[in-house]
C-alpha cells in the first residue's frame, strides 16, 4: 500500500496525480495540531505520538481521489502502452530539442552546455546522443527528450508527449 499524508483537503490536487499512477494508494489525514505543511515527522515531533497511534492512523486511511480525464483539460490522452512512447521518443532527437534551449558543444561523442536547470557557471549538462538521455553533473537532472522538455517547459507528462507530437508531426 502506497499512503500520501495529508492535513486538509487542500493537497488532494497532487494526491489526484498519485492516484492516476498508483489507484491502490490511499491518504491520511494527519491530525491540525500538527501545523501547515505538516508531515509525518511532525506528526511524531511535534505531538509526540507513539508507534501504535500511527497504526491508529494508518487504519482510516481513505482512498485517493480519481484524476479528471487528461481529455477534460484540453489535452491528448496518454498512450497507454510503452511502445507508442518509446516509438514517439525516437521520432525526435534530444540533441534537435536541446538545441532549441541550449548552446551545445561537441565533446567527443557527447554534447556540454551549461545546466538550464540550476545556476551553471561551468558546463555541467551532458548530453548522450546514443542513448538519447542527459545528465547534469552540478544538479543531478537527469533523463530523457520527454524528462527534458518537462523540466525546461514545465509540463506535465502529457503535455510534453502533445508537444513531442507537434514537432514529430508539424503538419498535425
Amino acid at each position: 500500500m502506497y499512503v500520501c499524508f495529508d492535513r486538509d483537503r487542500a493537497g488532494e490536487v497532487g494526491a489526484e496525480k498519485v492516484a492516476g499512477l498508483l489507484p491502490q494508494a490511499r491518504i491520511v489525514r494527519l491530525p491540525e495540531e500538527v501545523g501547515e505543511s505538516a508531515d509525518v515527522t511532525d506528526f511524531f515531533v511535534r505531538l509526540k505520538k507513539s508507534r501504535g497511534e500511527f497504526l491508529e492512523l494508518l487504519q482510516q486511511a481513505e482512498p485517493l481521489p480519481l484524476p479528471l480525464p487528461q481529455q477534460s483539460r484540453g489535452q491528448s490522452p496518454v498512450p497507454n502502452n510503452r511502445s507508442e512512447i518509446e516509438a514517439l521518443k525516437r521520432s525526435v532527437r534530444i540533441e534537435e530539442i536541446a538545441r532549441r534551449y541550449l548552446e551545445l558543444q561537441p565533446n567527443g561523442q557527447r554534447f556540454i552546455a551549461r545546466c538550464p536547470f540550476h545556476e551553471d557557471q561551468h558546463p555541467s549538462f551532458v548530453l548522450y546522443p546514443e542513448s538519447q538521455s542527459f545528465y547534469c553533473f552540478g544538479c543531478q537532472a537527469y533523463g530523457d527528450v520527454i524528462t527534458f522538455l518537462m523540466r525546461i517547459e514545465r509540463l506535465t507528462f502529457p503535455e510534453a508527449l502533445d508537444a513531442l507530437r507537434k514537432i514529430a508531426s508539424p503538419a498535425a
